[in-house]
């Protein structure tokens, strides 16, 4: 596909642009679905970078999807080693779909140039989901930006078969990775593990590390934030004959929580694996199924337990310190009930859920698409899907004190919320086929977790107001400033702004609006004014400089042209004022025409009249 340039491109980050000698390793097509309904952001650019995991096949579809409330936005993706970007301009709620040519697949362990960055305007949070696929695939929600860390502990799955594997992209430059494998770990003639790190410094390229053993509990450090992708080729779960490739974004420990409710897969009655791992020694963690009696299990810093669940009711997690919780279907055979290949899901928690329109996306045809949900009450009849009544919700039980629900919904994309705006949901998007499954996070807080009990947040930088000053002759002016932000013990979501910085504004005073929201439902918001300054006065048109006339009248009648002024400012008023001065026998008269806009810019005409009086003969 032929690229285009569009002006939002030379702001793109300097580091997408120098180029590099890709390997070529086979072809590859990346097809991106973008579609708009999030958030405002709090700076004036955002950013996705990610890549995808080796899976066997010799093209993937990445169909990116996203969203956002009240603006359009414009950006590009790019694939920085192929050297050629893609414009892109989505509208309120719209879709856009572009097709990338993609040559690089990464594979075995090593640097891989299959990094892909979606940059765009600041008006909205881009939530991006990527469906990676060629014969068999799986669907990852991509963190965005700002809720990307430096401290990663990998998960992923080795059971009946399979290739572990996972992939590291940089935010920026010159990335310092280092990676302390749970299990010896053989690459380049080196043998790493936790006492001896792998250390790569990343720049453009990604890097993918494939491995013959399960990572889980592997350490990435980093010293800038990095996305880390993790799954399986091809993961057997349970049947090695029925394989599937399996992925999945990972968060960094800082945004790990403490409570999860989980129930089986819909449309699947062949259970389920859950992998709880734990970023601290001594983590009690309780599991609850229910209808049976609580146990506790104790878990040390990296430690895992794995179970094998059959049973179609919720269980219930609750850990003294913050876990990570992976959910993964089962392989299965195409029979009545148990259609569809494995899939893998990063749990969100209960302190990850969101009191807001949820927006995600449900894949195409070939699948039979669900969603799991969690609502922080047990009013199923306020959900509204679409904006509409759903009489179709299968309500599995209560977790802690909230309702655990499941629906089938058709392909597309789709907006969650409540009746009651103060109910914060969470949940999970998949769907069975044939040949493929998927699963992934519908969007989720990807912050710190929240406590219950966390104090009023302040905003410590909303300026009271931004002044600014028009060119000379324009009246628009390009203002910006220092978006504010939140001080908390908890993160906040930027939820909306009606401007941003970098917006241009008409001469005057415009209102500026920051709208922020924690999980829970809370708003703050920060108000400031815009003023524009007009500095260029009104200009003249036909002034005389002098007036001359000869007459013997004692009171002459003097006649001209009068003068008149135009302003930048267009519509605004122009106040004319004539003052008049001149001697008793009207010998010498100055007449000075004023001319003011509504920012109070003076300019002046002076006519000098010269009166020479004509003598008798």
């Amino acid at each position: 596909m032929e690229s285009r340039s569009i002006t939002f491109s030379d702001r793109l980050s300097p580091y997408i642009r120098q180029p590099v000698v890709s390997d070529i390793h086979t072809a590859m097509i990346i097809k991106l679905a973008l579609i708009l309904a999030g958030v405002s952001l709090q700076s004036s650019q955002g950013k996705h970078v990610f890549s995808f995991l080796d899976n066997d096949a010799t093209s993937v579809t990445v169909d990116l999807r996203c969203v956002s409330k009240n603006r359009q936005s414009e950006g590009v993706v790019q694939i920085p080693l192929e050297d050629d970007f893609f414009a892109f301009n989505v509208s309120f709620e719209g879709e856009t779909f572009i097709d990338l040519p993609l040559t690089a697949i990464p594979s075995g362990t090593g640097e891989t140039d299959s990094t892909i960055v979606v940059e765009y305007d600041g008006a909205i949070d881009l939530h991006v989901y990527a469906l990676a696929y060629g014969t068999q695939g799986d669907s990852f929600m991509v963190l965005p930006e700002h809720a990307l860390g430096e401290k990663y502990y990998v998960m992923s799955i080795l059971r009946d078969s399979g290739d572990p594997v996972f992939v590291i992209t940089p935010l920026e430059q010159g990335t310092d990775v280092s990676i302390y494998f749970n299990e010896d770990f053989e690459y380049d003639g080196v043998t790493y593990n936790r006492n001896n790190f792998l250390q790569v410094r990343l720049n453009i390229r990604s890097f993918h590390v494939q491995t013959d053993f399960d990572p889980t509990g592997t350490i990435i450090t980093a010293s800038k934030p990095v996305q880390v992708i993790s799954g399986n080729k091809c993961a057997g779960i349970l049947s090695s004959s029925k394989c599937d490739h399996i992925a999945e974004s990972l968060p960094p420990i800082k945004a790990w929580a403490r409570n999860y409710a989980l129930v089986p897969f819909a449309g699947r009655s062949s259970g389920y694996v859950v992998k709880i791992m734990a970023v601290e020694d001594n983590t009690d963690v309780t599991l609850t199924l229910q209808g049976e009696a609580p146990e506790v299990v104790s878990l040390d810093d990296g430690s895992v337990e794995e179970r094998l669940i059959y049973l179609p009711r919720i269980l219930t997690i609750a850990s003294s310190k913050p876990i990570l919780v992976a959910q993964f279907m089962h392989s299965a055979y195409s029979a009545a009930g148990n259609i569809g290949n494995p899939s893998m899901v990063i749990l969100p928690a209960v302190e990850h859920a969101i009191a807001r329109t949820l927006p995600f996306t449900s894949l195409d045809h070939r699948f039979t698409n669900y969603i799991t949900l969690w609502m922080s009450n047990t009013d199923i009849n306020g959900l509204r899907l679409d904006g509409t009544v759903m009489d179709s919700w299968t309500v599995i039980g209560v977790a802690f004190d909230g309702a655990v629900v499941q629906t089938q919904v058709v392909p597309g994309t789709h907006y969650l919320s409540h009746t009651n705006p103060s109910v914060r949901l969470c949940g999970i998007a998949y769907g069975h086929g044939i040949s493929s499954s998927y699963a992934h996070p519908i969007y989720y807080h990807p912050f710190t977790a929240v406590e219950e009990d966390s104090p009023t947040p302040v905003s410590d930088d909303c300026p009271s107001e931004v002044i600014a000053q028009c060119p000379p002759d324009t009246n628009t002016a390009v203002v910006t400033w220092e978006p504010p932000t939140v001080s908390s013990s908890y993160a906040m979501l930027p939820d909306y702004s009606n401007y941003i910085s970098g917006d241009t504004f008409n001469i005057g005073v415009t209102k500026v609006t920051y709208q922020f929201s924690d999980v829970h439902g809370s708003v703050l918001e920060c108000n400031f004014d815009v003023i524009v300054q007009d500095v260029t006065a009104p200009a003249v048109y036909g002034c005389p400089s002098s007036y001359n006339i000869s007459t013997c009248d004692s009171h002459p009648l003097f006649q001209w042209e009068e003068p008149f002024a135009e302003d930048n400012s267009r519509g605004l008023h122009l106040l004319k004022q004539v003052n008049v001065d001149g001697d008793a026998e009207m010998s010498s008269t100055v007449v000075t025409y004023e001319f003011s806009d509504d920012s109070d810019n003076i300019a002046t005409c002076v006519v000098k009249i010269d009166n020479s009086p004509v003598g008798y003969m």
